[in-house]
């Protein structure tokens, strides 16, 4: 049993007064899920709530203990338990810049504070020597709760704006994130004699994640905030009743997986593997908006923007007629006797996704002589996947679903050749297959502050089916790898893949500039080549590494050939380019990890210093459409150190400084006519952490 504290610093965050939403606790729960989104919305206010001390903090504790019946027999216990949150605060600028700039805040200041909660159960009984079965149990709870206040300074713009097209458009969005994920396996090996294996396993994982009451209020003429004149004030942005707004999202994921395989030894040379996996996956979504419609802003000025409850405040709705500051607006009324004012309403955006994935598979071990192995397979898969969906500003002629079914043959085949008894020569090659994610399919658009998300159901063979269903994807791998000493290697592969039918996030041709998934081409090809170094530089008497490097660099060429995607009547939604070809979205042409590591021993103190290092280069992050240039991620350099100190059997202190060059955060829309512009930036600050744990 071991049992570890941690607690740290950012330097971003530290000393700040901290401000997280109002509802969820310290530890990453929400506890007000058995409350309807509209009791939440009478019940609980919009402002954010003080929080604790921008300190981060952490802890574990682990254990494991095994029970002997017999000469075989064993029963083996683990278990494990953490927690740990983090700050960060971001600063810099937020645009929407799609095909003009619609919304620009110069500053943006975001209080980030996050948090992990993990559980794990391990059960094994090793029945003797040729049987083991082992049930695992993980709970994983990760949150993010998310206060932003956009054009803090007087400065923010909006092209849409009622009152000052200029200045003074301010938005405060507070949302608080959960996921929950819950997975159970239950496995077994079982060898039935020097021939005959068998191993199984099945599980069954659910997932929640939420987005339970996100608050977003909008103003304008903020410059009057800063002012210092109480007899000027900002007032609330009305175009539209859900400027002003309560969110509520949910999604469940259940998910029953499982497999067998059959090993079959013929000979020395040759031993065969059969066997089936699969996996049976259903999400259900749905999501609500209650928006405050305003009935006089010009005589309800806003006098204090830390709040906002004095308004929200239930006292204040509009009932009776006249009486009241505002409406509650829902899009989907339970009737149209009751209305969609200041009554509870029904979920305005739902989808049910389902998918099947079945796939046998048969593979052989072949040695021949003392130089060459080969592994060759072939899998056969069916694939199925559904998305039903009812969802606002849809086509009125779309049919509400989509549905595909498919076989799928992906053969593969992976040789190895000695050249000597310190060095191989590897190649491989593979058939895959790419399906899509139930957000990538699902019509749904979620709205951020400054960019818009959307699903595509065209990527489930369009309107009239006959368009691609997955993507084949073909990989081809060619690796040199000569082994050192115990521990070292030095590796040099090229590989490459081609992509038919790839996806792309992309602008859609529609008037709300909405990022959605489309496929984008034919084809997409990918060369690269990577090295791999791992050597000890500096070893002791037993030859244990005291000093060692580590290094692990690639260079990818990407492209794709692009088309044009009319909507009509064979797609949804459309798009255009004003170019054949591009990059591949996500993929950087240079990525460099590397590490040093150093272990010296004084008696019974043994400390481990490492530094490591990461980049990746520019990436695409969405492509542009029309003559609209790309939205690229910057490139990022990560530096980081940790310092382990065992001293003695039982204790151990650790110290770390993680992200030590800070660099900035930016994505960059390319080519906008006015040069490039920076829709997002900002820093996530250094880390400090010390960690003390104490084995028994």
């Amino acid at each position: 049993m071991e049992v570890s504290l941690g607690s740290g610093l950012n330097s971003n965050a530290a000393g700040e007064n901290w401000v997280r939403s109002e509802g969820p606790s310290n530890f990453g729960f929400y506890n007000r899920y058995s409350k309807d989104p509209f009791n939440r919305v009478l019940a609980f206010g919009v402002d954010p709530q003080d929080a604790w001390s921008p300190v981060n903090i952490s802890g574990a504790i682990e254990g494991g203990y095994s029970f002997s019946f017999g000469k075989e027999s064993r029963l083996s216990f683990f278990g494990a338990a953490s927690f740990n949150n983090g700050y960060e605060l971001l600063e810099g600028p937020a645009r929407d810049y799609t095909n003009v700039l619609k919304t620009d805040f110069p500053n943006v200041r975001e209080y980030a504070y996050s948090t992990t909660t993990t559980a794990l159960a391990n059960i094994g009984y090793r029945i003797n020597t040729n049987n083991l079965v082992k049930f695992s149990s993980l709970f994983i709870n990760n949150s993010t709760d998310a206060v932003g206040y956009f054009g803090i300074n007087g400065l923010g713009t909006n092209r849409d704006a009622i009152l000052n097209t200029d200045e003074g458009f301010y938005v405060m969005n507070v949302q608080f994130n959960q996921d929950m994920i819950f997975v159970n396996q239950l496995t077994g090996i079982h060898n039935f004699d020097d021939k005959i294996s068998l191993g199984w396993g099945i599980g069954y994982n659910t997932v929640f994640s939420d987005e339970p009451d996100r608050k977003r209020i909008t103003l304008e003429n903020y410059q009057f905030a800063l002012d210092g004149d109480t007899n000027t004030n900002p007032v609330f942005y009305t175009n539209i009743p859900f400027d002003n707004q309560r969110f509520f999202q949910s999604i469940e994921d259940d998910e029953l997986n499982s497999y067998i395989n059959l090993g079959y030894e013929l000979s020395d040379k040759v031993k065969l593997n059969f066997g089936y996996n699969g996996r049976t996956k259903e999400r259900r979504f749905s999501s609500i908006r209650y928006g405050y419609e305003i009935l006089d802003r010009d005589n309800t000025p806003v006098t204090d923007v830390n709040n906002f409850n004095a308004i929200f405040d239930v006292s204040n709705i509009n009932i009776p007629e006249g009486s009241g500051l505002y409406d509650l607006i829902v899009l989907n009324p339970i009737s149209d006797e009751i209305g969609n004012k200041n009554r509870p309403g029904l979920p305005e955006n739902t989808y049910t996704g389902n998918l099947d994935i079945h796939g046998v598979y048969a593979s052989a071990e072949l040695s021949l002589g003392e130089k060459w192995s080969l592994v060759p397979g072939f899998r056969v898969e069916s694939f199925t996947q559904k998305v039903e969906y009812d969802v606002i500003n849809i086509r009125p002629d779309d049919p509400g679903f989509r549905e595909v079914y498919e076989n799928i043959y992906l053969p593969s085949l992976n040789v190895r050749y000695a050249v000597n008894d310190d060095s191989n020569l590897r190649f491989a090659f593979s058939k895959t297959a790419s399906f899509p994610e139930f957000k990538e399919v699902a019509p749904f658009v979620y709205e951020a502050v400054t960019i818009r998300y959307g699903g595509n159901p065209d990527l489930l063979g369009g309107l009239n089916g006959t368009g691609a269903t997955y993507s084949d994807v073909y990989n081809l791998d060619l690796k040199y790898e000569w082994f050192l000493e115990r521990g070292e290697i030095i590796s040099l592969a090229a590989f490459s893949k081609t992509i038919k039918n790839p996806v792309n996030r992309v602008v859609a041709a529609d008037a709300t500039g909405t990022q959605r998934y489309f496929r984008t081409g034919d084809q997409a090809d990918i060369y690269g080549v990577e090295l791999e170094v791992r050597k000890n530089l500096l070893t002791n008497s037993d030859d244990i590494p005291v000093l060692s490097v580590g290094l692990n660099a690639a260079y990818t060429n990407t492209k794709q050939d692009l088309k044009d995607i009319p909507a009509g009547e064979d797609n949804t939604f459309g798009t255009s380019f004003d170019r054949d070809s591009d990059n591949l979205e996500g993929a950087s042409p240079i990525i460099v990890n590397t590490d040093l590591n150093y272990s010296p021993v004084f008696g019974n103190y043994k400390p481990k210093a490492t530094v490591s290092f990461s980049y990746f280069s520019d990436r695409i992050f969405s492509l542009g459409a029309g003559s609209l240039g790309n939205i690229v991620e910057k490139a990022v350099p990560t530096l980081n150190f940790i310092w382990r100190n065992e001293i003695g059997e039982h204790f151990e202190a650790n110290a770390s400084v993680m992200n030590i060059l800070n660099p900035d955060i930016s994505f960059v829309r390319e080519n906008t006519g006015v040069g490039d512009v920076t829709i997002r930036e900002y820093k996530l600050g250094v880390n400090f952490g010390l960690t003390l744990k104490y084995k028994f």
